[in-house]
């Protein structure tokens, strides 16, 4: 990988006239690329520049030159972050964007219609070849919704005048996730309660190998007070809240309750919460993430 050949390909990222440049090179080793990388990056990185692979292909790499502060100006623009937010990009930061469309690259394929966001490339040009691609879709579609100026309670409202029989009906799955903190947090969660506040009975020899499923390990944990004072106060919340997210169009809210190894104060919490729900007519799908790593 030449200077000759990033000057050619990426003298405009290089001039401060364009976010960034993608281009192939030859490569015999991917170790030897990643370092080769690497140490462009020492050199790049006083003229606020960085390079990463995007994708490698049979000897061939496809490389990203950019700016990492235009680039995280550009993704501030609200059309640019309605489209990527739509495509399932994490918007918190350029990295964990640049970490999705690396994602999206590594399918193999045709390149995502979104990359010219990453090169500086109008928001409409990208959501034009999207368009062209759905073309075929649309043109056997019984309904065609415009979502441009629609919020998702708006959107919810929309298809359910098309596609429901009540217009009025409306339901939401409720995810009950029981985890363990030192196996790290659902990423999906929507709401997440941290149980390490209850005695734990792993220290209670009998009860260690048994978990939140076992009777004897509930009825341990809800002995104390402040378990039942939780579950009221978290039910209480729950029921508050379920209206009130029907009504702004989510039709699916994942609850994580964490404990420290997901096996016994997470576990009985959540079965506890989860049928709480189910009495009260909530479709619930109850997942126990971490028990049998514990």
């Amino acid at each position: 990988m030449s200077d000759e050949l990033i000057v050619r390909q990426c003298s405009p990222t290089l001039a401060g006239l364009k976010t960034g440049n993608m281009f192939s090179a030859e490569f015999e080793s991917k170790a030897g690329t990643i370092e080769t990388i690497r140490s462009l990056n020492l050199r790049l990185a006083p003229y606020g520049l960085c390079m990463i692979p995007l994708r490698f292909m049979e000897k061939r790499v496809l490389v990203y030159m950019y700016s990492p502060k235009r680039l995280s100006e550009d993704l501030e623009r609200p059309q640019v972050r309605e489209l990527l937010r739509g495509l399932g990009y994490d918007l918190s930061s350029a990295g964990g964007c640049i970490a999705r469309l690396r994602r999206r690259m590594g399918d193999g394929g045709d390149f995502p219609h979104e990359v010219g966001l990453f090169l500086g490339y109008p928001a409409e040009d990208a959501i034009a070849k999207e368009s062209e691609q759905l073309r075929p879709i649309r043109d056997i579609a019984d309904y065609i919704v415009n979502t441009s100026h629609l919020t998702l309670g708006q959107l919810h409202n929309e298809l359910y005048t098309h596609f429901s029989d009540s217009a009025t009906d409306r339901s939401i799955v409720v995810n009950v996730v029981s985890f363990g903190f030192k196996y790290g947090m659902p990423l999906d969660a929507d709401l997440v309660f941290d149980v390490r506040f209850l005695p734990n009975p792993f220290y209670v020899e009998e009860l260690k190998f048994h978990s939140g499923m076992d009777a004897d390990v509930r009825d341990y944990v809800f002995k104390f007070e402040q378990a039942n004072i939780f579950m009221d106060k978290l039910t209480d919340m729950i029921e508050y809240l379920l209206p009130h997210y029907i009504e702004e169009g989510k039709y699916s809210l994942t609850i994580a309750i964490g404990c420290t190894g997901g096996r016994h104060r997470s576990v009985a919490i959540a079965s506890a919460l989860a049928g709480h729900l189910q009495c009260m007519g909530v479709p619930v799908v109850s997942i126990n993430r971490d028990l049998a790593k514990s």
